[in-house]
Parts: structure tokens; C-alpha cells; sequence
């Protein structure tokens, strides 16, 4: 270990680069959030410096931890090439949290440039790590890519797995994708109902009013299958998107949207 003597002072080299990364990366995820600024500098290029600045320090915490966030912030401003560099950075660090914070990274790549058979098997990878963050993203969006690739019954093993974990994101979502594969196509109307009230249930406003407004339409198709009348078909187009990013929320609809 190297350390600096000063005038009565003993300083430790790595106790200082792991100050100096924990103080870039606070810095840097306050000027992106807008808890601070910095005069007529760009919050979020100078926000992306600050975490860049947190991962050149090459401390063992603190850089892992910033490359996994510079890098979902670049994803979810469009930058894939420069997300995925940071996603690597993360994933190789060997840190036990933020590698595989690198991994679903990538993960999000590979869904959101159309390559699910690659997407599927590093979000299975993330959920063999057995990271409690990561489980809830990574349990919902393999059963997003299930559905999509018309695997219903696997699906709707993912969505139950992702509701277990509680994750206060992604298990609402995950019972209101439930919901809509047990009505449409798996035949289990008791089941979706349940899964559309436990996304009732969680609070998450969004999913709520979706879950609500599925229950709704259930009873109504329920009231005119009993008075006898035919049934309009077919979904809206809409398709889920893997995974949502902020301007990019798209919702599958099992019965026609109402105009």
C-alpha cells in the first residue's frame, strides 16, 4: 500500500481514491437528478463528467458503481454505443453487485436492438447470480421476451417469479403482464383476475389504473357473452417494449383499447 507523508499527516493512497470516486459519483448523480448545478454548465454532460471522472479513479466500489449508472443513463438517452462501453466496464470489474448490474445492461441492449434469443440468456444469467436488485428487471423483461416470442406458458412462470421478488418497479408490471396472458391466451380468467388485483394491490398508480381498466373490460366481455353477443377480437398493435425507457412506454392490451 502507498501513503504520503505530510507535515504530521499520514495520507493513504487508496483511502484517498476511494474518497475521491464516492465524492465524483455522489456529485455526479445529484447534478442528473437536478439536486444541484453547476451555473450555465450542462447538468446532464456535467453529470455524465462526474461519473466519468468516478470510474478513470479505478477504485474497486465506487468506479463499478458509476459505470453502472453512466451507463443506464446513456441507454436511456439513446447512446448505446457509449452505454455499452460502461456497461463492459462494470460487468468486468468483478464487483459482486455492480458486475452484474453490467450484465443486465447488456441485456437491455440486446432486447432493445432486437436480439432476443441473446437478451433471454443474459437475463437468465443475471437471475443465476442471485443479486436481489437485479431479479425483479430481470424475471420481467425474460417473461416480455417469452411473450413476444408467443412462449406463453414460460411467461407467465417469469411474471409470478418477478411479482415473488416484490420488486417495487417491476413486480406490479409483471401482474398486469400476467393478467393479460392468463385472459388471452393461457384460459385462466380466475388467475388473471387475481393477478390483476394483486397489481391493484401494489400501489404502483400506473399499473393500477391498467389492472383496473383490464377487470373492467373482463366483466363487461363477461356480460355480453352471457346476453349473448359476439365478441369483438384483437389487440390495439401496441406491443410491450423491452425494457421501458422513459419516452419509450408502449402497453400490450389483451381486448380493443377503447376510442
Amino acid at each position: 500500500m502507498v501513503a504520503i507523508h505530510a507535515v504530521g499527516q499520514h495520507v493513504d493512497m487508496d483511502e484517498s481514491r476511494e474518497g475521491a470516486a464516492r465524492d465524483a459519483f455522489a456529485f455526479g448523480v445529484a447534478l442528473l437528478s437536478g439536486r444541484v448545478t453547476v451555473g450555465a454548465d450542462d447538468p446532464f454532460e456535467a453529470g455524465c463528467g462526474a461519473l466519468m471522472s468516478a470510474v478513470n479513479l479505478n477504485d474497486p466500489e465506487w468506479s463499478p458503481r458509476a459505470a453502472y449508472v453512466l451507463g443506464m443513463t446513456l441507454f436511456n438517452r439513446g447512446d448505446l454505443d457509449g452505454a455499452g462501453n460502461y456497461f463492459t466496464i462494470a460487468e468486468r470489474s468483478g464487483h459482486p453487485e455492480w458486475s452484474v448490474g453490467g450484465l443486465i445492461g447488456r441485456a437491455y441492449l440486446a432486447a432493445g436492438e432486437r436480439r432476443p434469443d441473446e437478451a433471454a440468456r443474459l437475463f437468465e444469467e443475471v437471475i443465476a447470480s442471485g443479486q436481489d436488485q437485479f431479479l425483479g428487471a430481470a424475471w420481467y423483461n425474460l417473461g416480455t421476451i417469452h411473450q413476444q416470442q408467443q412462449r406463453f406458458s414460460e411467461a407467465a412462470e417469469a411474471y409470478r417469479q418477478a411479482m415473488q421478488t416484490e420488486d417495487p418497479e417491476f413486480a406490479p408490471k409483471a401482474a398486469t403482464n400476467l393478467g393479460f396472458v392468463l385472459a388471452n391466451y393461457l384460459g385462466d380468467p380466475t388467475g388473471a383476475r387475481q393477478a390483476f388485483q394483486a397489481a391493484i394491490a401494489s400501489g404502483d398508480p400506473e399499473q393500477a389504473r391498467l389492472a383496473a381498466d383490464n377487470l373492467s373490460v373482463m366483466d363487461e366481455l363477461d356480460r355480453l357473452r352471457a346476453a349473448g353477443v359476439p365478441l369483438p377480437s384483437g389487440e390495439d398493435g401496441v406491443d410491450v417494449s423491452v425494457p421501458t425507457t422513459e419516452g419509450r412506454v408502449k402497453r400490450r392490451w389483451w381486448f380493443p383499447r377503447q376510442r
